[in-house]
């Protein structure tokens, strides 16, 4: 084993909870919007759209149903850029959000014993953070499983390099416990709530790493 080891982590690191590979997430956030609050945007007629607002802003860059949840994503944006706020595109992209968010966090609450293959990795981190060599784990993942596998572990952990007692989670796609107030200029005076790195406007609540952001602060994207 050399003296530095990163592990990279993508979709596969977190199947064994429960959590949908992509090519599988779009239905499964969908059919998560249609029970949530935000379920009216999804009926037939909701602002004189015959599918709804939450549809018809799906079939405005999407017309032949072939992107995937980041590509649909990725197109709600850039059309939102091109038009003005609460179109149909501005409905569908903040459901979508807030559905991934939701379906995500339900699928964390009802792990809390993660299962062996998770506590055996953080085992081998922990050993190898023990050394002398430095460890860090790239997740590529929205998700809290490595998270939740290095805190039962015992691991001490942080999303920055710049704490170098730690093993670093870094996370270039974003993660579901960070919040934006500061990208979005919002007040930073909560408790608990620290940049992810020194100099960044994307927080997490320090005190409580692997808790949900209230409802209205779910934002599984860093961009």
């Amino acid at each position: 084993m050399d003296s530095a080891t990163t592990f990279v982590l993508g979709a596969g690191f977190s199947v064994a909870t429960g959590f949908p590979l992509m090519r599988s997430l779009l239905p499964q956030v969908i059919e998560y919007a249609r029970t949530s609050p935000w379920s009216v945007h999804l009926q037939p007629g909701n602002g004189d759209f015959a599918q709804g607002q939450f549809f018809e802003g799906i079939s405005r860059v999407d017309p032949h149903a072939k992107l995937g949840f980041e590509e649909l994503l990725i197109a709600l944006r850039q059309e939102m850029a091109r038009t003005e706020r609460n179109t149909p595109c501005t409905i569908a992209y903040e459901d979508l959000r807030h559905s991934c968010a939701g379906l995500f966090f339900g699928i964390h609450d009802r792990h809390a014993h993660l299962e062996p293959c998770y506590t055996h990795f953080a085992s081998r981190l922990r050993k190898l953070a023990s050394q002398a060599g430095f460890v860090a784990v790239v997740s590529l993942n929205w998700d809290l499983v490595i998270e939740m596998a290095m805190t039962g572990s015992g691991i001490d952990w942080s999303y920055s390099r710049s704490r170098h007692s730690t093993v670093p989670i870094l996370k270039p796609h974003g993660s579901f416990n960070w919040r934006r107030h500061l990208k979005i200029g919002l007040s930073s005076d909560w408790p608990g709530w620290q940049p992810i790195a020194p100099g960044s406007q994307l927080c997490f609540n320090a005190y409580e790493p692997l808790s949900a952001p209230r409802e209205d602060d779910l934002n599984p994207q860093t961009h």
